[in-house]
């Protein structure tokens, strides 16, 4: 009893206190308007600041009891129980996207103000929070989607465990300091396999080049024949000096001539490079 009159005197004196602040504080707005008005003012102050304050301090006298009150009746009434594993989807999901989101945000970000010449102006971080703001909400609601689809499903402590893994993994591996981590982890993979992979590349052109090369080497070998190696190196030539003369006509009859005094008179007569049957 000894206990519960000093709570009772201390929140009546404090909450007190606080309600004739606030009561001052509503019949001051009300002091410029002459006596009638001020009295209404001080009036309503002491009705909402006492009404405001007194709840409290009705509130907080033994508040343990008053607790135990509410966690009673609500007991009896409501007798709600949250799923811990569908909240704690719910909030990995969201801070999966979220973090996913904004990332990608901060980074196209910050490669616009490196690479671009873009600067942190007023205007333009006024816009990075609000595109934030806007990007988290839209993280909250797809979060909040793929909980709902997996909630409904028939196996749906399989599939809510399966988007908490992915919320998980999507924080830890999308966040800046996580995609610095991997990207390090990228170019560590890439520096201690790079050499045998050059070596391989190397080793394969190569081979392939070698391979090209037997191929080539053996059409020409079938199907090589004098009158084939005329028509190259005259057809070559006469180009040339086609070329030279800026003219095709000049360069056709110079290749027709060359090619068949090369062919008849030197290959087929002179030479004996190819029979005379070939005539």
């Amino acid at each position: 009893m000894k206990n519960e009159r000093f709570f009772v005197v201390l929140a009546v004196a404090v909450c007190t206190f606080m309600g004739t602040l606030l009561a001052v504080e509503i019949s001051s707005r009300f002091a410029y308007g002459g006596q009638y008005l001020w009295a209404f003012g001080a009036l309503l102050g002491g009705i909402v600041g006492g009404s405001v304050f007194g709840a409290f301090a009705y509130c907080a006298v033994d508040f343990q009891n008053f607790w135990a009150g509410i966690v009673h009746s609500y007991r009896k009434t409501i007798a709600w129980r949250p799923d811990p594993l569908y909240w704690r989807t719910l909030c990995i999901s969201f801070g999966g996207v979220a973090v996913l989101y904004n990332s990608m945000i901060c980074v196209g970000a910050g490669i616009l103000m490196c690479f671009v010449g873009i600067g942190p102006d007023y205007v333009g971080i006024y816009i990075l929070l609000g595109t934030l703001a806007v990007v988290t909400l839209l993280a909250f609601v797809l979060g909040w989607a793929m909980v709902l689809g997996a909630n409904g499903a028939e196996d749906r402590v399989e599939r809510l465990q399966d988007v908490r893994d992915t919320g998980w993994d999507m924080m830890k591996n999308t966040n800046p300091i996580g995609m610095l981590y991997w990207a390090f982890v990228g170019l560590a993979w890439v520096a201690v396999r790079a050499p045998s992979a050059l070596s391989r590349f190397v080793s394969s052109v190569s081979q392939t080049a070698r391979t090209l090369k037997q191929f080539i080497v053996g059409v020409l070998v079938y199907v090589h024949s004098e009158g084939r190696r005329i028509a190259l190196t005259d057809t070559f030539f006469c180009t040339i000096v086609g070329s030279f003369v800026e003219s095709a006509i000049i360069g056709v009859v110079v290749g027709a001539v060359v090619s068949y005094v090369d062919y008849e008179l030197i290959s087929v007569r002179l030479l004996k490079l190819i029979p005379a049957r070939a005539k």
